[in-house]
């Protein structure tokens, strides 16, 4: 039924290169009526001689699947955006009749995820001028064959298409209570991203755009030829989207061997490359929308992935390495002087648009990703410290009696927690100098000041608190001590310790308590605007 519907509809378009406008309009009216027929057919209960028909179907390799598949593909590079998207979701519908149907969808999925592949290897092949190789570990050379035969005129919109199908289809997935569809998606993807040749992107250039080209609508989305940087923009875009939802909905879904599933370790192994590649989009003195957006992306994808892969030694070292190289400039800006105010319950909301000043946006969107950045970077710190925790018990490593310490000694390698300490001491020496704190007294102001600082930072997304509030709580503090209240050269000592300092800026407790004084000011503050504007309004 498929293929009949599909070929008989769409075959006669396929063949034409560039679509005029009536021939486009004529595409969309035909793409619309496909998906309406299929979404009729969920509806309708199968008769035994349909399921007779797939049976006989299902005996022999055929490729009536592959070609309708291929020939729906061949839709998403039209420079139209209206005809990828309505292709897009004739794919997507597609993919429900037939999971529905309980037949073929891994099949269906497999070959959607090799149109994939072979795009992806067409376009790095042919723009950095290495003859790349798409191969398959199982029997499928047939199937990669007669893909890459029916798959010419590929560009990057054929790829963001297929991946932005992706990914609705594993929001569709929600619906599956099992995980069993889930499984095998996993397993497709993360058979299609091992076997894409991703060392080729490292020699595509990226030329650098302006703001206009950015933001404008019309440039995003009419340059799909083969190298176009706003097009391979938009490529990562939805590549990062689906790698956020997959590692999402594997969280969200029982799915056997969920915590060390393969594909988790294959985006895992991707992080530094999709760095490098969203790192010089555009420069340094042009701070656009776009390149926050594909900043939060690739920090919510680490975020996620952080509570999955397992974290040994080498992981939070090298996340570090990245956090540092890539994300500097965050986790470096001040934290003092972020007050939580009411714009900041704008960030997110389509209510934005209405903030006049464009800077005030981007000075939101800089606020929301030092969130993300310092919560990464403390929660790496804070890992290395607790994986060290059993050495340094154990006395091969101590030289304090806090467990915390920032004065390197020898055999650096057996003590993860002398790195997870040095990196927390050295990023609250740049917030919280040493040489500024005179006496005890200056001390306790200085470090009570940064700790509200730090509450009103993460006031807007108090989730990213708690999750800080946690990995704090496992920190080994050191006991309170009270000698060197009235002997200055045991503070000058004691104030050198990390893990004092750590005690004093990031006590748990202490936080919380200023979070719900935080919390009964911000209240208050929103009680005295609705009085007074009730009172106007009754007046």
């Amino acid at each position: 039924r498929l293929c009949r519907l599909i070929n008989d509809s769409l075959r006669s378009f396929a063949v034409q290169i560039q679509l005029t406008k009536e021939k486009e309009k004529d595409v969309l009216i035909t793409l619309s009526q496909i998906s309406r027929e299929i979404r009729g057919w969920e509806d309708e209960q199968e008769s035994d001689s349909d399921h007779d028909v797939e049976q006989q179907y299902s005996g022999d390799y055929h490729d009536c699947l592959a070609d309708i598949v291929c020939l729906l593909v061949t839709f998403l590079t039209d420079e139209s955006q209206y005809v990828r998207h309505s292709t897009s979701n004739v794919l997507v519908g597609v993919s429900n009749f037939i999971a529905n149907s309980e037949c073929k969808w891994d099949e269906f999925l497999r070959i959607l995820c090799v149109c994939l592949e072979v795009s992806m290897s067409t376009i790095l092949s042919s723009t950095s001028g290495v003859t790349g190789s798409t191969e398959s570990d199982d029997d499928s050379s047939s199937l990669f064959l007669h893909v890459r035969k029916m798959m010419v005129n590929v560009n990057w919109y054929t790829v963001a298409g297929l991946v932005r199908t992706l990914r609705t289809i594993l929001k569709n997935l929600n619906q599956c209570p099992d995980g069993e569809l889930l499984e095998v998606y996993c397993k497709s993807v993360d058979v299609c991203l091992t076997n894409i040749p991703w060392e080729l992107m490292n020699g595509i250039p990226i030329a650098r755009s302006s703001e206009s080209q950015i933001r404008s609508s019309n440039d995003l989305f009419c340059h799909g030829k083969v190298g176009s940087p706003v097009s391979r923009y938009v490529f990562l875009g939805t590549l990062l989207q689906l790698f956020c939802s997959l590692v999402r909905l594997i969280t969200s879904v029982e799915v056997s061997t969920s915590d060390k599933h393969p594909v988790l370790c294959t985006m895992t192994n991707l992080v530094p490359k999709l760095l490098y590649w969203c790192s010089h989009q555009q420069e340094q003195s042009n701070r656009m929308c776009s390149s926050h957006y594909l900043r939060h992306k690739i920090l919510m994808l680490m975020i996620r992935l952080s509570f999955h892969v397992h974290q040994e030694t080498s992981f939070l070292v090298l996340w570090l390495q990245l956090l540092h190289e890539y994300f500097e400039d965050l986790l470096h800006q001040p934290i003092t002087g972020c007050q939580a105010d009411l714009d900041d319950c704008l960030e997110g909301s389509p209510f934005l648009s209405c903030v006049p000043d464009g800077q005030e946006n981007h000075r939101m969107a800089d606020r929301h990703l030092q969130r993300q950045a310092i919560f990464l970077f403390l929660k790496c710190s804070i890992g290395l410290i607790n994986l060290g925790k059993e050495t340094a018990t154990n006395g091969s490593c101590a030289s304090s009696d806090s467990c915390l310490t920032n004065h390197l000694e020898s055999d650096q390698e057996c003590c993860t927690w002398k790195k997870g300490s040095v990196e927390l001491s050295e990023w609250l020496e740049r917030h919280l100098p040493l040489e500024t704190l005179v006496d005890h007294g200056m001390y306790l102001g200085k470090c009570r000041h940064f700790a509200i600082s730090f509450i009103q930072l993460y006031m807007a997304e108090d989730d990213l608190l708690f999750e800080v509030l946690l990995h704090l709580s496992s920190l080994p503090f050191p006991l309170e001590r009270k000698d060197f209240k009235e002997n200055d050269k045991v503070f000058d000592k004691v104030k050198e310790d990390v893990g004092f300092r750590l005690s004093k800026v990031f006590n748990p407790v202490h936080l919380f308590h200023l979070f719900l004084a935080e919390v009964s000011l911000f209240c208050i503050h929103i009680l005295g605007s609705c009085y007074i504007i009730f009172h106007g309004y009754v007046s």
